[in-house]
C-alpha cells in the first residue's frame, strides 16, 4: 500500500489519496453488509466515531511523510503506534506494564529521537507528523480493543472509512479559505486523478482492504503479541519498496532508530500478549 500511495503521491495529495482510497473500502464494505448485516450490540458511539476520526488524520500524516521522506521511515513512525498503545492502556485502561515493558518504551523513545531529524531536506514538519502518527495510530488501535465487544469489526471498519470520506471533503471545501502551508497534510483542493494514477489509487484501496482483512482473520487465529512482533516485517519491506522506488538508502544512524523502535515493539507486544 505504501508504495503505490508513493508513486500516486508524486500527482495528488494525501488528502485526495486518502479520500479515493476510502470510496474503495466503503464499496466493499457496503457489499458485505448486504450479504451478511452488522450485529452490534452498541453502546459506545463516541467512542466508535472517535477511532474513525483519529485515524484519519493518522491516515493523512502517513500518506503526507510517504510523499515527503523515505517510505521505510515513515512506515517506522507508524509502528511506533505500538509504545503508544501500551501508554494509552495504561492510562485509559489499567492494563499496568512490568519492568520489561517499562524498559522497551525507554528503547522506543531513544529510537523515535535518533530518527527524528529536523534538519531534513523536506523540514521539520514530516517528523512532528511522523510523531503525531504514532500517537495517532496509539490511539485509534486502543480505541479498537475497547470497541470490539460492543460492536461488528465491519462497523468499526466502516466508521474509520466514513471519516475517510467526510473530513477529506472538508478538507478540500475549506481549502481555498485557508492559507497555512503548515496545514498542507490536511487541505487541499479536489483533483480528479489522470491516466495511471487511475491504478495507482485503485490499488491503494486494494491493498490497504486486503491488508485490513488479513490483519483481522491474523488476530482471530493467532496470539496478538505474534501476529504484532511479525508486523515489523513491514518495516524492512518497506524500505527495500522505497528504494526500488528512488529513495536513499537509510543511514547507519537511521537503521539503528529503527532497529530500536523494532526491538521496544517487539518486547511490548511479548510481554503483554504471550
Amino acid at each position: 500500500m505504501g508504495a503505490f500511495v508513493k508513486l500516486v503521491s508524486k500527482d495528488l495529495t494525501a488528502v485526495q489519496i486518502v479520500f479515493y482510497r476510502n470510496i474503495v473500502g466503503v464499496i466493499f464494505i457496503l457489499s458485505t453488509i448486504l450479504k451478511s448485516p452488522l450485529k452490534n450490540k452498541g453502546g459506545r458511539f463516541g467512542l466508535l466515531m472517535f477511532r474513525g476520526f483519529i485515524g484519519v488524520l493518522s491516515l493523512y500524516a502517513l500518506y503526507y511523510n510517504i510523499g515527503k521522506i523515505g517510505l521505510g521511515e515513515s512506515i517506522t513512525f507508524i509502528q511506533t503506534s505500538t509504545i503508544f498503545v501500551a501508554i494509552f492502556s495504561m492510562i485509559f485502561l489499567k492494563e499496568m506494564l512490568t519492568i520489561w515493558g517499562w524498559l522497551a518504551l525507554a528503547l522506543g523513545f531513544v529510537g523515535i529521537v535518533i530518527i527524528f531529524q529536523p534538519d531534513l531536506g523536506a523540514g521539520i514538519l514530516p517528523n512532528i507528523l511522523g510523531i503525531f502518527n504514532g500517537i495517532a495510530a496509539g490511539a485509534a488501535y486502543t480505541s479498537v480493543r475497547r470497541l470490539k465487544s460492543f460492536y461488528d469489526t465491519r462497523s468499526i471498519v466502516l466508521s474509520f472509512m466514513g471519516w475517510g470520506l467526510i473530513l477529506p471533503i472538508l478538507s478540500m471545501l475549506v481549502y481555498p479559505y485557508v492559507n497555512a502551508p503548515y496545514l498542507e497534510f490536511m487541505v487541499s483542493p479536489f483533483n480528479w486523478p489522470t491516466g495511471i494514477n487511475w491504478i495507482w489509487v485503485f490499488m491503494v484501496g486494494i491493498t490497504a482492504m486486503l491488508g485490513q482483512i488479513f490483519v483481522t482473520k491474523a488476530y482471530g487465529n493467532e496470539k496478538a503479541g505474534i501476529v504484532s512482533t511479525v508486523g515489523y516485517i513491514n518495516i524492512p519491506v518497506s524500505v527495500v519498496f522505497g528504494v526500488l522506488l528512488g529513495d536513499q538508502l537509510p543511514g547507519l544512524k537511521i537503521v539503528l532508530g529503527i532497529v530500536f523502535i523494532i526491538v521496544s515493539g517487539v518486547i511490548i507486544s511479548i510481554r503483554r500478549n504471550i
